[in-house]
């Protein structure tokens, strides 16, 4: 939400691509999972590949704004003292430890959260989150070139087609929070 990367890049995120002097998250790779089918088209397998990313263009560097970067920042020197404690090496990725979290584990706890929350009942979907990013942005006037590079696409027409017209779900969630505020 506050980054606007895709799972796959979330995923396969590694620290060596934090700087947290500089508060910057080098997108280099991407998570995806390959299908395993049987003979008769029924899944066998999933296998979780990680890979490059989606385009050349979702190579970038996306700043940490301030509220993200005390969370990651805390997340950090946690997941470094619980290895130093398990007398392990210290994590590689920033969600798991020496191999990425899959997307299945990571979206059934998103969908736990929602739930705890009470944010079931809408459709909220861990994507949303981009969404939400690349809306705030366009409604506070960021110039949509910068929009489209901190989102990877190719396109600024990518960036405007999907995400300029998504404002109706930034509002469904704020009046959701606020309902729950109040």
């Amino acid at each position: 939400m506050f980054a606007g990367l895709r799972i796959g890049e979330i995923l396969a995120l590694k620290w060596e691509n934090v700087d947290l002097d500089g508060k910057v998250i080098k997108v280099r790779n991407s998570l995806s999972t390959k299908l395993n089918f049987d003979n008769s088209g029924q899944i066998t397998k999933t296998i979780s590949v990680l890979g490059s990313t989606k385009t050349e263009c979702s190579l970038r560097n996306v700043p940490i704004p301030n509220i993200l970067y005390e969370v990651v920042l805390e997340w950090h020197n946690e997941t470094i003292i619980l290895s130093k404690l398990k007398n392990k090496s210290k994590p590689i990725y920033v969600l798991g430890k020496q191999t990425p979290r899959t997307y299945t584990s990571v979206n059934k706890s998103f969908r736990r959260f929602l739930k705890r929350t009470g944010f079931d009942k809408h459709n909220i979907h861990f994507h949303s989150m981009r969404h939400t990013y690349a809306t705030i942005l366009l409604e506070k006037n960021v110039n949509p070139k910068i929009v489209q590079f901190l989102l990877g696409h190719r396109s600024v027409k990518t960036t405007l087609e999907i995400y300029n017209n998504t404002s109706l779900i930034l509002n469904d969630i704020l009046n959701i929070i606020n309902k729950k505020l109040n």
